[in-house]
C-alpha cells in the first residue's frame, strides 16, 4: 500500500511512451543513454516516471529526428535544465537546423529508390564521408542532404561522368571543406567568442551571417578557380602541340631513311601520311596534336584521347628496324611531352627503355637513340 501511494502521480514506462506519442524501446533507450531519468525504482524490472517527462521525451524525439541533433549534444542542452528559446535557436544555428526541420530520414532502400544509385555506390559514398547517415534507435537513416549529394551523383553518371571520377572530386572537396570549416570554427571561438563574450543572440546572428557569406564565398571562388585551372589545361594542351612539333622536327633531322623523313617533313608542313601502316598512323597522331589549333575544343580533346590510347598500345616489333625505331622515338616523344592531364608520364620509363634496347643493336642506333635524348632535353628548355 505504501509503494503505491509513493507512486501515485508517477508514471509506468508504458504510460509514459503512450502520453509522449513514441514506442516503449524509444523510453527505454533514452533511459539507457541516461537523457530520461528514472523518478522511483521498486522493483527490480519496475521503474515509475515523473510526468515531466512527457515534455521531455517529446523534446528529445523532435531534436532528434527533425533537428538531427547527436543524442551526446541533446544530453548537454538538457543538462542546462529546461532549455529557453535562446538556447535552442543557438543550437539550431550551429546543427543548420532551419535546412533540415522538414525533412524526416530515410531508410536506405528509401533512398536507393529515390536517388537511384545502388547499395555498393552508396556504401562507398559513406565509407570515403561524402554523405554521413545518423544512427536511430540502432539503424542507419539518411537525411535529406545525404539523398540530395546521391542524387547530384546520379545527374552526373547520366552525363557520363563515371562513378570513380564522382567519388575522386566530392572525396577531394569534403577532405578541403572538412579542413576549411574546421579552421573557421575554431577562429570564430578563439578570435570572436571568447575574448569578446557576445550575448546569444548575437552568436547566432554571427553563425547564421558567417554561414551565408562562406557559402556564397565557396560558390564563387569554386567558379573562378575552375575557370582559371580549366584555362591552363587548355593552355598546356596548346603548348603541347608546339612542343610537338619542334620534337618532330629534331627527328625528322635525325633520320637517316629519306623515305620516313620525307614522311616526317610532310607531316610539319600539314599534310596527313597518304600512306598506311604504323608510321603513317603515329605521324597522323602528331599531326592531328600539331594542328589543334585548327580545331574545335571538343575535337581536339577527341584527337587526343585517340594519340595517347595509339602510343600506349603500340607495338612496333612487326615493323623494319629503321620504321621501328621512328615509331619507338614517336612514342617516346609524345609521352614525355604530353601535359599530365594526358598521363603520359607512367610510360615514359618504359619506353626509353623500349627505343634504347632497339638502338643499341648498333653505331647509328646508339647515335640516333643520342640525338632524341638532346631533342627532348632541349624542347624542355625552351619551354
Amino acid at each position: 500500500m505504501k509503494s503505491e501511494k509513493n507512486t501515485q502521480n508517477l508514471l509506468k514506462i508504458s504510460e509514459l511512451a503512450k502520453a509522449s506519442g513514441v514506442s516503449v524501446s524509444t523510453v527505454k533507450y533514452y533511459v539507457r543513454e541516461n537523457l530520461i531519468p528514472i523518478a522511483k525504482k521498486t522493483k527490480h524490472n519496475m521503474a515509475y516516471y515523473h510526468p515531466d517527462c512527457i515534455a521531455r521525451v517529446r523534446l528529445i524525439k523532435s531534436l532528434q529526428k527533425n533537428r538531427y541533433y547527436p543524442l551526446a549534444v541533446i544530453k548537454r542542452l538538457l543538462e542546462q535544465g529546461e532549455p529557453d528559446q535562446a538556447e535552442i535557436e543557438l543550437y539550431d544555428a550551429i546543427h543548420k537546423a532551419e535546412r533540415t526541420t522538414v525533412y524526416h530520414p530515410l531508410t536506405l532502400s528509401a533512398v536507393i529508390r529515390h536517388s537511384g544509385l545502388t547499395r555498393e555506390q552508396i556504401n562507398q559514398l559513406q565509407s570515403m564521408a561524402v554523405i554521413t547517415p545518423i544512427e536511430i534507435n540502432g539503424r542507419r537513416m539518411f537525411r535529406d542532404s545525404d539523398l540530395r549529394i546521391m542524387q547530384l551523383v546520379k545527374r552526373r553518371l547520366a552525363a557520363g561522368l563515371p562513378f570513380d571520377q564522382t567519388l575522386h572530386a566530392f572525396t577531394a572537396y569534403e577532405k578541403a571543406l572538412n579542413e576549411a570549416v574546421q579552421n573557421d570554427i575554431h577562429s570564430v571561438i578563439e578570435d570572436v567568442l571568447v575574448p569578446e563574450c557576445p550575448p546569444t543572440d548575437a552568436i547566432v546572428h554571427m553563425i547564421r551571417v558567417s554561414d551565408e557569406t562562406l557559402d556564397e564565398f565557396v560558390s564563387l571562388r569554386r567558379y573562378e578557380l575552375n575557370r582559371l585551372h580549366g584555362s591552363r589545361h587548355i593552355e598546356d594542351v596548346a603548348e603541347f602541340s608546339v612542343r610537338l612539333k619542334q620534337f618532330l622536327s629534331a627527328v625528322q633531322s635525325a633520320l637517316s631513311d629519306s623515305k620516313l623523313s620525307a614522311l616526317c617533313e610532310n607531316t610539319l608542313s600539314g599534310e596527313q601520311p597518304k600512306d598506311s601502316g604504323l608510321a603513317a598512323e603515329a605521324l597522323g597522331a602528331y599531326a592531328s596534336i600539331i594542328h589543334l589549333s585548327e580545331m574545335g575544343l571538343a575535337e581536339s580533346i577527341a584527337l587526343c584521347s585517340r594519340a595517347y590510347s595509339f602510343f600506349v598500345s603500340l607495338d612496333a616489333s612487326s615493323a623494319p628496324d629503321k620504321e621501328q625505331a621512328l615509331l619507338l622515338a614517336l612514342r617516346l616523344g609524345w609521352l614525355t611531352l604530353a601535359p599530365s592531364v594526358l598521363k603520359g608520364s607512367p610510360h615514359v620509363k618504359q619506353a626509353a627503355a623500349d627505343l634504347k634496347q632497339l638502338t643499341d643493336k648498333g653505331k647509328d642506333g646508339a647515335s640516333f637513340f643520342a640525338l632524341i635524348e638532346q631533342a627532348l632535353k632541349g624542347v624542355d628548355n625552351e619551354h
